[in-house]
Formats: C-alpha cells, sequence, structure tokens
C-alpha cells in the first residue's frame, strides 16, 4: 500500500508566480464588473417606489416604516 504523503504536501508552501497573481486579479475583476454591470440594470428596471429610511423629509420616513 503506498504511503500517503497529503500531510506533508499541504504543509508546503505554494509558490505562486506574479502572473498567477495577475490572472487571479483579472478574473475578480471581470466578475465585479459583471455583477455591477447586473446590478445597474435591475436598478434601471425597478424603481423605487418607497423612499429611503435614511430621508431627511421625516414624513417620508414615516410613509416607508407604514408600508
Amino acid at each position: 500500500m503506498p504511503k500517503d504523503n497529503s500531510a506533508a504536501r499541504d504543509s508546503e508552501p505554494v509558490v505562486r508566480s506574479r502572473n498567477d497573481e495577475r490572472h487571479d486579479m483579472a478574473i475578480l475583476s471581470l466578475a465585479l464588473r459583471g455583477m455591477a454591470r447586473v446590478h445597474r440594470e435591475h436598478e434601471a428596471a425597478w424603481p423605487r417606489r418607497v423612499p429611503p429610511l435614511h430621508s431627511a423629509n421625516p414624513r417620508e420616513k414615516n410613509t416607508a416604516l407604514a408600508r
């Protein structure tokens, strides 16, 4: 039966090149851009009808809480 070296492998540091890090950052930035675009499209499709709770107008706050 072969010896299990998984513990030894996990303890060795993983050497990552700068290129790997750039690749990871590029993937993350593309994902975030896509999420931001979807968010903007969603916000544009569904206009706000309820005023925000942090509104300066106290009447708006009351109506927002009552709904």
